[in-house]
């Protein structure tokens, strides 16, 4: 894996990288104790948690609208600061927890922050690189060393649920809390980002007023079912539709992790520009598609067959998922202008809240009430969305131009040299 010297010899990158890795190490740990922590400690009911845990993909999405716009007024690394401070003392809160009216305000408080940081975090990253290719490259980057953490973070969690409900509550609350405490000592020590002056006449929510924009976010939700295909509708299907042993779910998902560690920079490749990402997208929606078919077709096989075609049905979704997530990131970049980048990164993160509350139930739907003809619906959808999110990108992207929010080199177009025109970004992706 090259990308492992890219992050050594890079001190910017190097410094993200360790952010991410000790965020990861810590949501790992809290988000895989935390069904033990809300019913065993807590003693809350299913449905509490469950209304809880909608009210806070509600504020999420209230915060990917907003806390972008305050981030390009503030500046991005400011932002980024308070909020993860904000963060540590947010899961501290958990320690105070003795109603479910306080258990849903600090889970509505961590799911807004958590959305807030991301948009601020984003717009680090774009800060903190030079091209276009490297903005997705190194997301790609600091994904898979997400995923690494969050892995290692979610297995020693794993070790700790025997543990007394006390200790459960210090290790699950506790270890997060101190992984953002850290991180904000690591975020005061990037260098100061340059940010641009919002353009001159530009209105606030200018991302929500562009239905373009909207249009291109709503179809890379669409996109982006298959999180809630392999997480929820794939072992719902195995557990009600078939004769695969349940125990195979598990393993899966252990492959799926090593994947998405080890392949997303090579996935990543081709999505610099907004062409590159809508072939990607493209791309990405036939795999899914193929994914979900291959997933219906365990229903009529044996015991080994079906486990056989679910292994090789959740290797195909997992290249789309990685394919897919490039994309996103490539457009995102690609479709927000310099002078108001957090607003716009976290805007196109709409479609992870819209895609985390609608997602569940439409594909749990589709699949296990409606059986081998959902999942037929279900790849068609994907599928459509695919072919019709290149052209809506495109057109974004080149409105984008005629009003000087990108340069042409992002949709492709002939371009001067950048050192002929030195003021310029070279591709905001």
């Amino acid at each position: 894996m090259n990308w492992v010297r890219e992050v050594i010899s890079d001190s910017r990158l190097r410094r993200l990288a360790a952010i991410q890795l000790i965020d990861a190490v810590g949501s790992g740990i809290f988000l895989a104790g935390s069904s033990v922590l809300y019913v065993r400690i807590f003693g809350f009911s299913a449905g509490q948690v469950a209304t809880g845990l909608s009210l806070a993909g509600f504020a999420g999405l209230i915060a990917t609208s907003v806390m972008g716009q305050v981030a390009d007024r503030l500046g991005h690394k400011r932002v980024l600061l308070v909020l993860t401070a904000l963060q540590c003392a947010s899961y501290l809160a958990f320690f105070l927890v003795t109603a479910f009216w306080q258990f849903a305000a600090i889970v509505a408080a961590i799911s807004f922050l958590d959305f807030g940081r991301a948009s601020a975090f984003n717009a680090v990253i774009a800060e903190a690189t030079s091209t276009g290719g490297s903005m997705v490259r190194n997301k790609a980057i600091l994904r898979s060393i997400f995923n690494a953490g969050f892995f290692g973070g979610s297995s020693l969690a794993a070790a700790t649920v025997g543990l007394r409900s006390g200790h459960l509550l210090a290790i699950f609350v506790g270890t997060n809390a101190f992984s953002y405490l850290a991180c904000v000592i690591l975020i005061a020590t990037l260098p100061r980002p340059r940010n641009v002056a919002r353009a001159l006449g530009s209105r606030r929510f200018a991302a929500l007023r562009n239905p373009r924009f909207l249009y291109v976010v709503g179809l890379t939700t669409l996109l982006g079912l298959h999180g809630s295909i392999m997480t929820v509708a794939m072992p719902l299907w195995v557990l009600g539709h078939t004769d695969i042993d349940p125990s195979i779910i598990g393993a899966l998902f252990a492959l799926n992790t090593v994947l998405s560690v080890t392949m997303q920079v090579y996935a990543a490749r081709g999505t610099d520009q907004v062409r590159g990402s809508a072939r990607a997208a493209r791309q990405s929606s036939w795999l899914v598609a193929v994914g979900c078919l291959g997933i219906a077709g365990t229903a009529a096989l044996s015991r080994l067959g079906g486990a056989l075609c679910l292994a090789v049905a959740v290797l195909v979704l997992t290249a789309g998922e990685l394919r897919q997530a490039a994309s996103r990131w490539g457009m995102s970049f690609a479709l927000a202008p310099e002078s108001a980048r957090a607003e716009y990164l976290g805007a196109f993160n709409i479609c992870v809240a819209a895609g985390s509350i609608v997602g569940p139930a439409m594909t749990v739907f589709l699949t296990v009430h409606l059986g081998p003809v959902g999942w037929i619906v279900l790849a068609a959808i994907v599928l459509l969305a695919g072919i019709a999110v290149g052209p809506a990108a495109l057109a974004t992207a080149t409105r984008g131009v005629d009003v000087g929010l990108l340069e042409p080199s992002v949709v492709g177009m002939p371009t001067k040299p950048a050192h002929l025109e030195p003021g310029l970004a070279k591709g905001i992706l």
